[in-house]
């Protein structure tokens, strides 16, 4: 897993976290708080790190703070890892030339990741091809259909050779502890994790998304298969066909499972399915609105764009990737959250 630029013994491991604008607060501070706690633990600084811009200015992050960094990323030649850290629209925030410079560092033998969206920066790069990776879900359609022959793992994390990348938010914390046990051993990382209170410590294997079961709060062993048949296929054009035979009961008993546990009905949890689908192509790619419409079963864009409207409360050609500002990206994501 350690590369030729790993540190001599006892020499503190140097890593770099490029911030991207919008990048999540959550995956950064996740990330550095094992960091710290295995210096505190062993009373020595194990590991050092420096936060980046790709100029060396102020970077504000999605909660809207701006964050002063340590250097541009012309100080990363020498880190051991060097970390992206990106959030929301990560294709629009990402510098122009940020992907040749992973790409560099990668093929110097460095090793290079991406916590959260700051995978696109790796993938933009073209070095992903082989190798295990991940993003948070809700970038993972738009990662899709950007690059179709890549496809991100559904696990926290992934440490694959010199690539480290996680889902971002507190799955950063999930990596950066298996690096402290990597680098520390078990004495070290138990401490650094109890001074975190994280009470166990994930491995990559464990996948984002919670079970069905557990977030339609049922064990109903019908509904159960009707949402993973919805989700598995809710872009088909006949999504609905079969899910009540694959579910094991009739219509209107599964309409009424739907009702009692969800307040919706199928067709409903399938078109919200859509639309969010549709809210992530727009916001990051730089597909058209009828292109993304059409993708969605929508063969109207006229009936694409009053749904979308009536979820979100603006048309999706205000949502599209050049035309969204900030404050409609706030209230769509505030929407997008009940």
């Amino acid at each position: 897993m350690f590369s030729r630029f790993e540190p001599k013994q006892d020499a503190a491991i140097f890593i770099a976290f490029i911030l991207l604008p919008k990048f999540d607060m959550l995956s950064l501070t996740a990330a550095l708080g094992p960091l710290k706690a295995a210096n505190d633990q062993s009373g020595r600084n194990i590991f050092r790190w420096q936060l980046m811009s790709w100029d060396g200015g102020p970077v504000i992050c999605s909660e809207g703070w701006s964050i002063t960094v340590d250097s541009s990323v012309e100080s990363d030649a020498t880190a051991y890892i060097t970390l992206v850290c990106a959030g929301e629209q990560p294709e629009r925030n990402m510098p122009p030339t940020l992907p040749d410079h992973i790409r560099k560092l990668w093929r110097r033998g460095q090793s290079v990741g991406g916590l959260g969206s700051g995978t696109f920066v790796l993938a933009r790069s073209g070095i992903l091809a082989g190798h295990r990776f991940t993003l948070h879900w809700a970038h993972q359609p738009s990662f899709k259909a950007q690059w179709p022959n890549l496809e991100p793992s559904a696990e926290i994390y992934c440490i694959d050779r010199r690539i480290f990348t996680c889902a971002g938010g507190v799955a950063s914390a999930d990596m950066t502890l298996q690096l402290v046990h990597d680098r520390c051993g078990l004495k070290v990382s138990h401490g650094a994790m109890h001074a975190c209170v994280i009470t166990s410590r994930r491995s990559e294997a464990v996948e984002q998304m919670a079970t069905i079961a557990s977030r339609v709060q049922s064990r109903n062993k019908s509904l159960v298969k009707a949402v993973a048949w919805i989700e598995e296929r809710f872009l088909d054009e006949d999504c609905l066909k079969g899910v009540a035979v694959a579910a094991g009961t009739s219509p209107r008993q599964l309409q009424r499972l739907f009702q009692a546990h969800l307040s919706k009905t199928p067709v409903q949890y399938m078109t919200e399915l859509r639309i969010g689908h549709a809210r992530a192509l727009l916001a990051e790619t730089n597909m058209s609105v009828q292109d993304v419409a059409l993708i969605c079963g929508y063969e109207r864009p006229s009936t694409f764009a009053k749904v979308f409207r009536r979820r979100f409360g603006v048309p999706p050609s205000r949502y599209s990737h050049f035309g969204i500002d900030a404050s409609t990206h706030k209230a769509i994501s505030a929407l997008q959250a009940c």
